[in-house]
């Protein structure tokens, strides 16, 4: 009777303290897309410059890029952590149609490229290869609702306020 006890009050203390993700620590999960994602996303290698892109958008094909932004010093050190502090999820809509593109660089050597989207809420990385060259599965889903993700949001917005 008493162990009885004791499992309903457990189980009623664990549903308590659970938090809607099904986690139970207060810390959010910045990271809950696949693996193979972290070497590009959360652990980020060390890098000196990030370009940013703007791109025109169009049907077909890679889209033209149509203007750059160079970042490098304090400025790239910034994006990066902000790269790395994103909330990454596994799940991402089934369109992509970025309006922006990101290069992570160092010296000469590219790191990480990708076009975002953030109507979708989603990034498509081309380099590095991740999986086969059939394109199934290189877009991860990312949150641009919370703080970190407005700010990153905003500084692309901010960064070509004409360029529709």
């Amino acid at each position: 009777m008493k162990r009885s006890v004791f499992l309903v009050i457990a189980v009623l203390v664990l549903a308590v303290v659970s938090l809607p993700d099904g986690t139970t620590d207060a810390k959010p999960r910045r990271f809950r897309a696949k693996k193979i994602f972290k070497p590009v996303t959360v652990n980020l290698p060390d890098v000196d410059r990030v370009d940013i892109h703007r791109l025109k958008f169009q049907e077909h094909g890679r889209d033209p890029v149509i203007a750059t932004r160079q970042l490098t010093g304090e400025e790239a050190q910034k994006l990066a952590t902000m790269w790395r502090t994103l909330t990454y999820l596994p799940v991402s809509a089934d369109c992509h149609f970025p309006r922006h593109a990101i290069t992570f660089k160092k010296g000469d050597t590219v790191v990480a490229e990708a076009s975002i989207c953030f109507e979708c809420n989603n990034i498509s990385f081309q380099t590095p290869q991740l999986f086969p060259t059939d394109g199934i599965g290189t877009t991860l889903g990312f949150d641009n609702q919370d703080a970190v993700g407005k700010k990153f949001q905003a500084l692309f917005e901010n960064s070509f306020p004409n360029q529709k």
